[in-house]
């Protein structure tokens, strides 16, 4: 918002140079120059050009006070009601300074005058502006006049000075505020939501009673399609603003509201809306339309009252949860099953496996409390064809076996697929200290996708400082664009490191010294100046010197 486009830029600049000249040669040419620019300025409707144009309210000229009248007024009505705060706040401490010295010692007396249009009424955009001036008596004589409307342009304006820091012009603008709740001003309310919702953010003075009176007017039953469409495609903190008050206010409008919430693209919202429809029913096409979403807390919320809604049916409950996608839901699951003494979970996984051997959730659930026994069968899968059943068996094999599939793990690092490769790479950074660099940089030499070479180079990185820096510089010698630009990047994060005070041992030197010098003549010159620099037991043959 404080920042011109470049054509506006030019626009403004050609504007105070106009303004600067004086004498009355030309000024007739003059002052049609200005309206010329003026009026394209209002065609680009930005908001950090509003400044310059202020200017010009205060000509002598009065085709070019019309114009700047009417360019203010409409760039204005185009800046979002929650962007007002922002302009309010800028015009106020830094855009002011450059709106003119007539701007700064505006008094009360001609707010009105200022604000006129050509047919004689006032400007709402113009009053608004007038309402972030410095001078709260100018402040006060705009709020009073933004008062005496009722088009609903001046509703932003008064909604933020209730907020103003003198008390006499926040206590006018609360009254206009409340007059406008006793009247249908409804599609007002909903076209400043996002500004209404904002209210009770303020630090200055407590306005929660004005947005919950607001909201109280919004949520009446005649509103509910343009609850519907707000709930659809608003802005999505002031959804959540709104769905978490409309639960707390008293009232019937609170199932209409989830209702509608359930169906909302934000899954914050629809988590809300499920537990609050959960509490006033469990019946079965609502737990079947949660269990349906995406998200996987909404789909625990169900399960859980589903279960709490019938001791009966609890145990089958948890069963089906059980195979849910989601891990937390599967752990939730086994964990309640185990409550009511069933301790045979696994034996089920293996038991639907058997049964449809590519039932990708009993496999996730088997890979979550597999056994010794398991292993083989884990270890077929990870030659699936398909990318998530070998994904997840490397996961529960990693899980099951730990060090012991190290090699395993690093040639899994070579997988065609990106997820499968990604698996292994967080399975191995747990034992990243212990992995063999000859193997890993054997997956690296030859891994077909630059997803897989990233992942090898990451993993060196991942072994230490003294471990990995050989790799790392060793990598150069690869020729590969990708490999170089990232092992100079993780090299360079060890060497500007401080959580690293330990010295290498003789053998991490030599290992250092003989990739250095393999891969000298690969290295960018600043690279390996700084490589010099950091380390300085390499070789003094290194050091400065050219060979002959």
């Amino acid at each position: 918002m404080r920042k011109l486009s470049d054509k506006a830029a030019q626009l403004t600049q050609e504007l105070y140079e106009l303004d600067q000249k004086s004498g009355w040669f030309g000024r007739s040419r003059q002052g049609g120059d200005i309206v010329a620019r003026i009026v394209e300025l209002a065609v680009y409707s930005e908001p950090a050009s509003i400044p310059c144009i202020c200017r010009f309210l205060f000509s002598k000229e009065p085709v070019v006070r019309e114009s700047a009248t009417e360019a203010i007024a409409s760039i204005m009505a185009d800046v979002a009601p929650l962007d007002l705060l922002q302009l309010a706040d800028a015009f106020n401490w830094e855009y002011g300074w450059y709106a003119g010295q007539e701007w700064s010692h505006l008094r009360k007396g001609s707010v009105r005058k200022l604000a006129r249009t050509q047919d004689g009424g006032l400007s709402a955009g113009l009053l608004g502006l007038l309402s972030f001036h410095r001078n709260g008596y100018v402040r006060e004589e705009a709020v009073k006049l933004l008062a005496q409307m009722s088009d609903g342009a001046e509703v932003p304006y008064l909604l933020i000075r209730q907020n103003d820091w003198v008390t006499a012009i926040s206590r006018l603008a609360q009254r206009a505020v409340k007059e406008r709740l006793g009247y249908s001003y409804s599609q007002y309310w909903f076209n400043n939501l996002d500004l209404v919702a904002h209210l009770p953010e303020f630090g200055r003075n407590d306005l929660s009673h004005i947005t919950d009176a607001t909201f109280s007017q919004l949520l009446e039953p005649e509103h509910d399609g343009r609850l519907r469409s707000l709930i659809a495609s608003g802005d999505r903190i002031t959804i959540r603003r709104f769905v978490k008050r409309s639960f707390e206010l008293p009232g019937s409008h609170s199932e209409r509201v989830a209702k509608l919430g359930i169906d909302a693209e934000d899954a914050v919202v629809r988590l809300w809306s499920a537990r609050k429809l959960l509490t006033l029913a469990t019946d079965s096409p609502l737990i079947d339309r949660l269990l349906s979403d995406s998200f996987a807390p909404v789909r625990r919320e169900a399960y859980i009252a589903w279960a709490a809604s019938s001791r009966a049916e609890a145990e089958m409950v948890w069963k089906q949860a059980a195979y849910d996608r989601s891990a937390g839901v599967r752990d939730l699951a086994r964990f309640e099953l185990k409550t009511q003494g069933l301790t045979n979970i696994r034996e089920q996984y293996l038991a639907s496996l058997q049964e449809e051997p590519e039932n990708l959730a009993a496999l996730m659930g088997l890979s979550e409390c597999c056994e010794d026994q398991d292993a083989q069968l884990l270890r077929e899968y990870c030659s699936h064809d398909r990318p998530r059943f070998r994904r997840v068996a490397i996961s529960g094999l990693a899980r099951l076996l730990g060090d012991q599939v190290i090699h395993e793990l690093v040639g899994w690092l070579a997988d065609e697929s990106p997820g499968v490769a990604k698996q292994a790479a967080r399975s191995l950074q747990a034992h990243a200290a212990i992995v063999e660099g000859e193997q890993l940089w054997s997956v690296l030499t030859r891994s077909p996708t630059d997803n897989g070479r990233r992942t090898c180079l990451r993993l060196f990185y991942e072994m230490g400082k003294w471990k990995s820096l050989p790799w790392l510089i060793r990598a150069f010698t690869l020729n590969d664009q990708l490999v170089s630009e990232q092992s100079e990047e993780l090299a360079r994060r060890w060497l500007d490191s401080n959580r690293v005070f330990t010295q290498p041992s003789l053998s991490e030197q030599d290992a250092l010294t003989n990739a250095y010098r393999e891969a000298k003549a690969m290295l960018p010159e600043s690279f390996a100046a700084e490589l010099r620099a950091r380390l300085p037991f390499l070789l003094p043959d290194e050091f400065g010197r050219t060979d002959d």
